[in-house]
Parts: structure tokens; C-alpha cells; sequence
């Protein structure tokens, strides 16, 4: 897993170097991607799956719904906290949030695990893979695979690259973008 997106990671510095102004982004994107690649100790995680067991009296889990990869996210962070009530998590201190092969993080974040919805805030960073995204905010829906992001700029392997105050995913190749460049 590491070596992938390290590897991407590597291309996405070089691509970036053509850019001055981005070169100092690139190689703080870069430090904060490999320092979270080779982080241990990953303590405080949830899993939204995780969250669907319901703990009888006697300790025994009751039996939960059917999951899929498309409506499972994962959380880690320096402290969660977790509210019944409408099922939110909410991460502070490097917050990493995954699904369905994406990963963003940032400064804090919280999910809903019923409605699918969350975000990230502060020095947010996304990858899916195929595109590497620094920004403000990012906020998503890991049911639905919605994602906005909030003045936000980056690039994709085919080295397209790409900057807005709003950039919209509404598919899974096609984005909106608003107040920006392409």
C-alpha cells in the first residue's frame, strides 16, 4: 500500500516543480503524506461498521444490516468522540478519514454514519488514487461518493491541473469547478 502511494506521491512533487508556485506546497504535501504512511500506534480508529453493533445486556452483539465497502468509513485521530444520538463522530488532531479507497486528512472532521455525511477542516489533503488535492475543507458523502472541496488545488496521473475556490465531484471522472482554472 505504502510503496504505491509513496511512489505517487514522488510523481505528484515532480509534476508540481514545473509550477514554482506550487514547489513549496508539493514538498509540504509530500512530508505530510510520508509522515502519515509510516505513522504507527494508530490507537483511536473507528470503523462505521464497528458502530452498527449494538452490545446486548448479557455482552453478546446484536445482529447488524448487511455492509458493503461503498457504506464503511474508517476514522483515526488523537481523540474521537462518538454521540449515539444521531450517530456522529467527531476527530480532532490529525484526523484521517477513509472509504472506498480515498483518503483525506486534516486538522478536525466528523461523520455521520447514518446519512453518510462528513468533513474535513484545516490543511485538508485527498487522494482516490488517481488525483492529489490540498485545500481548506473538503466536504463528502461516503454513500453517495460526493465530495466538495473548498479553495483547493491539485492535479491527477494524467497530469491535469486544477484549481477553484469550489470543486464539485458529481461523477466519478467529472468535477465542477467554481471561480477557478483547469
Amino acid at each position: 500500500m505504502g510503496e504505491i502511494q509513496i511512489g505517487f506521491a514522488v510523481r505528484y512533487i515532480a509534476a508540481m516543480t514545473q509550477y514554482s508556485g506550487f514547489l513549496i506546497v508539493a514538498i509540504i504535501v509530500a512530508m505530510t503524506f510520508l509522515h502519515q504512511v509510516s505513522a504507527e500506534g494508530q490507537e483511536n480508529i473507528i470503523k462505521t461498521e464497528d458502530l452498527l453493533q449494538e452490545k446486548k445486556p448479557d455482552g453478546q452483539t446484536a445482529g447488524k444490516p448487511a455492509q458493503t465497502e461503498k457504506n464503511i468509513a474508517t476514522i483515526n485521530a488523537d481523540t474521537i468522540t462518538h454521540e449515539r444520538e444521531g450517530d456522529v463522530s467527531r476527530a480532532f488532531g490529525d484526523v484521517e478519514i477513509t472509504y472506498q479507497g480515498k483518503t483525506m486528512t486534516g486538522d478536525e472532521g466528523q461523520i455521520n454514519r447514518i446519512t453518510g455525511d462528513g468533513y474535513i477542516n484545516g490543511d485538508m489533503f485527498f487522494t482516490d488514487g488517481r488525483s492529489l488535492v490540498i485545500g481548506d475543507r473538503i466536504k463528502f458523502n461516503f454513500k453517495t461518493n460526493e465530495e466538495t472541496l473548498y479553495n483547493a488545488k491539485g492535479s491527477t496521473v494524467n497530469n491535469f491541473y486544477f484549481s477553484g475556490d469550489k470543486i464539485e465531484r458529481v461523477a466519478k471522472d467529472r468535477f465542477i469547478v467554481n471561480k477557478g482554472i483547469c
